[in-house]
């Protein structure tokens, strides 16, 4: 049985990643095996690192960086991977380039990058590009609170590490594509659904 295909979805908060990694499960359901999953997890890691977001547990960054990693492990070893064996499709909203982007903010890349080394490299990875200032308004309308790493003067930083990092990615022959997920909802799918499909077969 061939493996499956792992693809992840990545940008900034209020990028709308959830709603396109939502619609793109809607699209692939029924015609082939695939799985939509997110990180942080809903586990135990991934619900303290959502307590600590929320600011309900104090933490510091160096903890909150090692809490992403060991999630993302546990992620793989428990879900990811064992779906992928089956040859199941994997679709992942946010991966290992949300910790090198946002945990790099205040922590050297280089060690960032150490403690996600074991994390598996996808087949695919989408990045949604989003204004800082767009992202926050978004979050306003549809959030009650602002969680640790959503205010724009922090989310600039984060879009500067990405876009930082992806071309290194991708001279280490990563396929990285950058979308404008300013457009509307379903224009942003169907580019989507362009780059996804031939991968999973489906054109």
């Amino acid at each position: 049985m061939a493996e499956g295909k792992f693809i992840t979805l990545e940008g900034l908060d209020g990028s709308g990643l959830t709603t396109q990694a939502g619609l793109l499960y809607d699209w692939v359901r029924g015609k082939i095996p695939f799985q939509v999953t997110k990180e942080p997890t809903p586990g135990a890691v991934g619900s303290l690192i959502r307590r600590a977001l929320q600011g309900e547990v104090a933490l510091d960054e160096e903890t909150i960086a090692l809490l992403f990693a060991a999630d993302r492990l546990d992620h793989l070893t428990q879900e990811i991977e064992p779906w992928l064996k089956q040859g199941i499709n994997v679709l992942c909203d946010r991966y290992r380039l949300s910790s090198y982007a946002y945990q790099s903010v205040d922590l050297p890349g280089e060690w960032v990058r150490t403690i996600n080394s074991r994390a598996r490299r996808p087949d695919l990875t989408i990045v949604l590009q989003v204004s800082p200032a767009v992202c926050v308004e978004r979050m306003s309308r549809s959030r009650p609170g602002v969680e640790r790493y959503e205010t724009e003067a922090r989310l600039s930083k984060v879009w500067a590490n990405y876009e930082k990092i992806i071309p290194t990615l991708q001279a280490d022959g990563e396929k990285i594509h950058i979308l404008d997920g300013e457009r509307g909802i379903e224009e942003v799918q169907s580019d989507l659904r362009q780059l996804v499909g031939p991968l999973l077969g489906l054109v």
